[in-house]
């Protein structure tokens, strides 16, 4: 199953950020993050999410590093247990999207370092929209019957 997950999570990248599959260097960084992920108990969806915020946080670079010390893929603020797939999903899941974006309220103003101004409403939707999208016109990867793989 995980090869299915890591498959599906590449297809995502190639239809939603192909400018990230042009070089090797670049694939082989995708191609590790989307192993990180699909090695995770996350939901496809889930998965998808994490893979389209470590597009838009870092560019699927595994050794990024924010100006406000931000470490990874996910961006993830130290101090922290890992700065992988496990760690983003689990702070995915326990903060929410509000708080993983680092707000208090969905309706809160926000002002981007490049000077846009915002609502973390919306910079949530353009973290997660294109997954979201993505997993209602694609269907995603299912485990095989018991049967099929006893009969392998």
């Amino acid at each position: 199953m995980h090869n299915l997950l890591f498959a599906f999570y590449v297809c995502f990248v190639l239809d939603v950020w192909p400018k990230y599959m042009v070089r090797g260097w670049q694939r082989a960084e995708v191609y590790a993050i989307a192993r990180d992920v699909a090695s995770t108990d996350a939901t496809p969806g889930e998965g998808l999410r994490l893979m389209q915020i470590a597009g838009m946080e870092s560019g699927f670079w595994r050794r990024a590093r924010g100006r406000k010390g931000e470490v990874g893929p996910w961006q993830i603020m130290p101090p922290a247990r890992s700065f992988g797939a496990s760690e983003a999903l689990s702070r995915m899941r326990g903060q929410g999207m509000v708080a993983y974006v680092g707000c208090r309220r969905a309706e809160d103003k926000v002002t981007l370092p490049e000077g846009t101004r915002t609502t973390c409403r919306e910079m949530i939707e353009h973290r997660v929209g294109p997954a979201d999208a993505y997993l209602a016109q694609h269907r995603a990867p299912t485990a095989p019957p018991p049967e099929e793989v006893a009969s392998e």
